[in-house]
């Protein structure tokens, strides 16, 4: 058995080598193959016969040679193969000695399967016989290398499909032309550009197409083989690991010959080139607003205000813990911002877009739990008029929060618990199961874990609820925060009610910051608000607490006759809207010595 190795493309188009011995291609002029070409190593590669066998051995090339488009080391021969050094582009054929060697005809007449020269290139498969997307030419591996360093640029989806646009129309001319995105969540096909999406929609075999081709994750060529000049069109998936990013959708024009196999095998390499990206540039997209929300999270939105040790390892544990699928349960007494959390959680999540439903356990009767979790299904129940769907169908893609878990009856317990874990349910009155998919998020101030002990609350349930518990500490374990919360509700304040007042004095925020707070942080908000709108000056003293808080002995030290003059005479002016006549009639004092007493304690008149 004879071979040659005919040049297809590049320095060595047109010229045949027969391969009788060892045959050496490189730069170096001594080469048995030399190419003029800086891509190629000084003595890139051999081939040569052993026994029956055509061997390639590469000489450990700057570049690599690719044997059907993929890099080999040292690798056996098959007539048909095609084999690229450089820019260069060589094809081994079997050669049965009966003809004379032509070169023009070896080039011009690629060879086959069967390997004979004069028929058709073999392609690439996946064993299967489908494609797989590899490039057949040097002319075709540089295309998909430039695309694939172009989309390297892009920074965002948009950006990505803006590229593969304008690559795919200069490479293959199509007279249409779409990118056609799934959201796979939704359902839903998002067509670029956006222009040609009512021609997308008006062509009725197109979409059905596309979707098969997600569904099959199988590239499709449509032609007519009769008619060489009809369009053929090609569906090429984008296909990231196991996730289907798109379909790649070309339309050939009437006036050129239609597609071929070689040409949904570029485009296949395209799209394989191009998936990745759309996985990065969709998790950078995704960092970004991450850290937007995050960036908002610790300056405006966030409620979990304070710069303790404490709280800041409690945001910690919430955003590390935002992405994953963990059930939380959040503890803490009341009114120290467990909602809140449950809220900063939900809005750093990949759930953010999706509703999160609130329920309040505690208020929800007995009787009508089932409805308002589940729904109802018109006439189940006497009053039940029309079907009514539960909040386990509106959180449906969100986020579910149970406030105050801890006060479910045990039967209402095992009642959820089973929907959690099925993440199924059926309305009241209903015959056929609802499937739902949400993340947990729970709440209480009770302790859950002793109550287990007690029987008082499901073990299973328990568990369920708590893949990872969070403890929000009391307001008087962080007392350090104090300042930085009066100061983020003063702000509350004056935008909700149009007050002056601009602080708290040092000797004020003392005085909070001794107090216990057993309302915790809801506590001190309305003492902040009330002592904001009803302080006289500029700035909160100690003694403008007293009527706020309602005990002077709560503020940590006892104020002196002086400090309790001076709140009495600034209430009574606010009272008479600073008219001193009226003022001391009300403190039943003469007018110059109020007057007088105004001028000593430094009180302002409006």
């Amino acid at each position: 058995m004879k071979y040659v190795l005919a040049g297809k493309a590049g320095a060595a188009k047109g010229v045949v080598w027969p391969l009788t011995g060892q045959l050496t291609i490189g730069r170096d002029p001594a080469c048995d193959v030399a190419l003029n070409d800086v891509t190629v190593s000084r003595r890139h590669c051999t081939i040569e016969i052993e026994g029956d066998d055509v061997v390639l051995q590469d000489l450990g090339s700057s570049n690599s040679t690719l044997i059907n488009g993929r890099p080999k080391r040292k690798v056996m021969l098959r007539p048909g193969d095609e084999i690229a050094v450089g820019t260069s582009l060589f094809l081994l054929c079997q050669f049965d000695g009966g003809a004379s060697l032509h070169p023009a005809e070896m080039v011009e007449e690629p060879a086959t399967s069967r390997v004979r020269v004069g028929d058709t290139v073999q392609m690439g498969s996946d064993g299967g016989g489908g494609l797989q997307g590899t490039p057949h030419t040097i002319e075709d591996l540089a295309e998909v290398f430039n695309v694939g360093r172009e989309l390297s640029r892009a920074s965002t989806v948009d950006g990505l499909i803006t590229i593969l646009l304008q690559r795919l129309s200069e490479r293959f001319r199509p007279a249409r032309l779409w990118v056609c995105c799934w959201q796979e969540a939704e359902d839903r096909l998002d067509i670029f550009p956006p222009s040609a999406m009512e021609e997308f929609k008006a062509e009725k075999e197109l979409p059905k197409r596309v979707r098969e081709v997600l569904r099959l994750r199988q590239p499709v060529l449509h032609t007519h083989p009769e008619k060489k000049y009809t369009p053929a069109s090609m569906f090429a998936p984008i296909a990231a690991a196991r996730e289907m990013k798109g379909v790649m959708v070309l339309e050939g024009d009437a006036y050129r010959p239609r597609y071929e196999e070689h040409d949904l095998d570029l485009l296949l390499s395209i799209a394989n080139a191009a998936a990745p990206y759309f996985t990065v540039v969709e998790r950078l997209e995704q960092l970004e607003r991450e850290n937007v929300r995050l960036i908002a999270g610790v300056s405006s939105f966030s409620p979990i205000i304070g710069s303790s040790s404490t709280i800041q390892q409690v945001r910690e544990l919430a955003r590390s813990c935002a992405r994953s699928n963990l059930s939380i349960l959040i503890t803490g007494e009341t009114g120290t911002g467990k909602e809140l959390l449950a809220r900063m959680i939900h809005e750093l999540s990949d759930l953010s877009s999706k509703p999160m439903v609130t329920v309040n356990c505690a208020a929800i009767p007995e009787e009508l739990f089932e409805s308002e979790l589940f729904g109802h299904e018109r006439g189940s129940f006497t009053g039940a008029h029309v079907r009514k769907s539960g909040v386990l169908e509106e959180c449906h893609g969100g986020t579910l929060f149970l406030d105050e878990v801890g006060d479910l009856s045990l039967q209402n317990q095992a009642r959820l618990l089973r929907a959690i874990e099925t993440k199924t349910f059926r309305r009241v009155g209903g015959s056929s199961d609802i499937k739902v998919d949400f993340r947990l998020i729970s709440a209480t101030n009770q302790r859950l874990h002793h109550h287990t002990e007690t029987g008082r609350f499901r073990r299973d349930f328990y568990h369920r609820l708590a893949g990872l518990e969070i403890h929000l500490p009391p307001l008087r374990e962080r007392r350090s925060d104090v300042p930085e919360l009066v100061h983020y509700f003063l702000e509350m304040s004056r935008e909700r009610h149009h007050h002056k007042t601009q602080g708290f004095t040092p000797e004020a925020l003392q005085s909070l910051e001794r107090r216990d707070w057993p309302g915790n942080i809801r506590e001190l908000r309305n003492v902040v608000e009330r002592a904001a709108v009803l302080a006289q000056h500029a700035l909160v003293h100690p003694e403008d607490l007293v009527a706020t808080i309602g005990s002077t002995a709560e503020l940590g030290r006892f104020p002196n006759l002086a400090e309790l003059e001076k709140h009495h005479i600034a209430e009574a002016l606010r009272l008479t809207r600073g008219n001193v006549q009226e003022a001391a009639v009300l403190l039943d004092i003469g007018r110059s010595t109020l007057y007088r007493k105004i001028e000593e304690y430094g009180i302002a008149l409006a």
